[in-house]
C-alpha cells in the first residue's frame, strides 16, 4: 500500500520516480486552498467490530479550491500496527502483510489525530470500512467529514 509517486510503462516494465513537492507557480492564500487527507488502512480482516489495523497511510496535500491543482504534499504517515493476533495467510496474500512485518510496530494515534486535526476532509477509498477502524482509535476522525472514491465521484 505504500504510495507510489509516480507510474510509467514502456517496454513491459514499470518505472518509479520520486515526486518531490510541487512548487507553486502563483501565491495563493490559505482561503483559496482546501487541505485533504488521503487515508488507506490494511486490516487483519473485514468484521469492523473484531478485525485491527494492520497498517495505516496518510498524505496531506493541499489543493487550490478554484482550478483543483496540487499547491503541495505537506505531510506523509504510514505505519504498521501489530494486531495482538496472528494474520492470516489470506491477508498475507491479500495485503501482502506478515506477521514479521508488524512485530513490535505501533501506529502512533496522536501523531494521527495531530495531522488530521489541521485537514479540511479525509478521503478513503471504500470510507465507511477505513472510517469504522480508525474512529475507534482517533478522537479527531469522527468529528471530521469524509469522502468515499468509491461511491461520492
Amino acid at each position: 500500500m505504500t504510495f507510489i509517486k509516480s507510474i510509467q510503462t514502456s517496454e513491459n516494465k514499470i518505472i518509479l520516480k520520486k515526486l518531490g513537492k510541487p512548487a507553486p507557480e502563483l501565491l495563493i492564500t490559505d482561503q483559496e486552498c482546501i487541505s485533504i487527507a488521503f487515508l488507506d488502512t490494511e486490516t487483519t480482516g473485514v468484521n469492523r467490530a473484531n478485525d485491527k489495523i494492520i497498517e495505516l497511510a496518510l498524505k496531506v496535500a493541499t489543493f487550490e479550491k478554484s482550478s483543483g491543482m496540487i499547491i503541495s504534499i505537506d505531510l506523509v504517515y504510514e505505519s504498521f500496527n501489530e494486531p495482538g493476533e496472528e494474520i492470516s495467510q489470506e491477508i498475507t496474500l491479500l495485503t501482502g502483510i506478515n506477521n514479521d512485518m508488524v512485530q513490535g510496530q505501533s501506529i502512533d494515534w496522536e501523531m494521527v489525530d495531530t495531522i488530521l486535526k489541521d485537514t479540511d476532509i479525509i478521503v478513503a477509498h471504500n470510507a465507511s470500512f477505513d472510517r469504522a477502524f480508525v474512529d475507534k482509535h482517533s478522537s479527531v476522525s469522527p468529528t471530521k467529514l469524509w469522502a468515499c472514491s468509491i461511491n461520492d465521484i
